[in-house]
């Protein structure tokens, strides 16, 4: 039997098929050209109705889904939705739109959902966590974040024992304080100090944070944003990856000093100038420096080093739940 599932994002979707018998990952499609179309929400952190133009874009990209996952006769379907969806005021609108297209109801995730499966789909590639005791994994989304911490247990296995889901993403610093081309240092330093208050809260919900950082044999993961902030460092652009492979960023440590330059390349550019650098999608021009800003402070403010790049998440999570 194969597997499908579907992950509307805030700027973005994904599609993952799995052969349910030997759990291969056979087909994955990523969709990146909603945030340039017309993102989910509009970055704030209040409710808000999903616009015309985001479900059109939507709609489209679901047909072409559905097109793939027709001709790889799937015969298992879950399609989910994160932040953006859960302060979306039209979701039965959505929802409609995915029972139309892909003939399933849209599961709508709410944070500690999002931050397990997340936590999943990173541990379905064994190497990249493979030698760690411990492990943090943070997830830098369109419309929030999720930080796990993963701990192997007698059986070997990782498994998350403390998690949480904040309001925090690249698009709401973006549309809320940075709104100069480029950003002006004090909306920089605006930016990075409300990541500071964020990064207090993350301490609250996870109090083994600071423990398991210190451990010698932690492993720190990064998906979502810092991928494309990786893409950019090295000047691969990885969004029309289309097959089944997880591609050259997948596995890479990224220093802190690297993640520092970018930052500092991006921050100081115009809109127009940075469109042009090498790795960086279209899609992703307006809110690539909201994405510097929550990655760069929260490796300041936690002391990290380096982070290891993870190209698998929560679509490879939720299809592998359903196994």
């Amino acid at each position: 039997m194969k597997s499908a599932a579907v992950d509307i994002g805030s700027m973005g979707c994904r599609l993952l098929i799995v052969d349910g018998d030997s759990g291969v990952r056979i087909r994955r499609s990523v969709d990146t050209t909603m945030g340039g179309a017309g993102p989910l929400s509009n970055g704030h952190r209040k409710a808000e109705a999903i616009s015309d133009d985001a479900l059109g874009r939507v709609a489209d990209v679901l047909a072409g889904f559905c097109a793939i996952i027709n001709e790889y006769g799937v015969e298992s379907v879950c399609a989910v939705a994160t932040e953006s969806a859960r302060r979306a005021t039209n979701f039965g609108d959505l929802n409609a739109l995915v029972m139309k297209t892909l003939g399933v109801p849209l599961r709508l995730l709410d944070g500690d959902e999002e931050a397990r499966l997340s936590f999943l789909g990173v541990c379905t590639d064994p190497s990249i966590v493979a030698d760690a005791d411990k492990v943090v994994v943070l997830d830098i989304g369109g419309g929030s974040i999720e930080v796990v911490i993963g701990v192997r247990g007698d059986d070997g296995q990782l498994a998350p024992t403390q998690l949480c889901s904040l309001a925090l993403s690249s698009m709401m610093l973006s549309r809320q304080y940075l709104h100069s081309d480029p950003p002006k240092p004090e909306e920089l330093s605006a930016a990075l100090s409300v990541v500071e208050l964020y990064v207090d809260d993350l301490r609250r919900h996870l109090p083994q944070l600071g423990e398991v950082l210190a451990h010698p044999n932690t492993v720190v993961v990064g998906t979502g944003a810092i991928g494309t902030i990786a893409a950019v460092e090295v000047g691969v652009d990885e969004s029309p990856l289309d097959g089944i492979g997880d591609g050259p960023l997948h596995a890479m440590v990224m220093k802190r000093n690297a993640v520092e330059e970018v930052f500092r390349t991006l921050a100081t550019e115009s809109r127009a100038d940075r469109a042009h650098n090498p790795g960086l999608p279209p899609s992703r021009v307006d809110f690539i420096v909201g994405g510097c800003v929550v990655l760069v402070e929260i490796m300041r403010q936690l002391g990290l080093e380096s982070i290891t790049v993870a190209k698998r998440g929560l679509a490879d999570g939720v299809v592998h739940s359903q196994l």
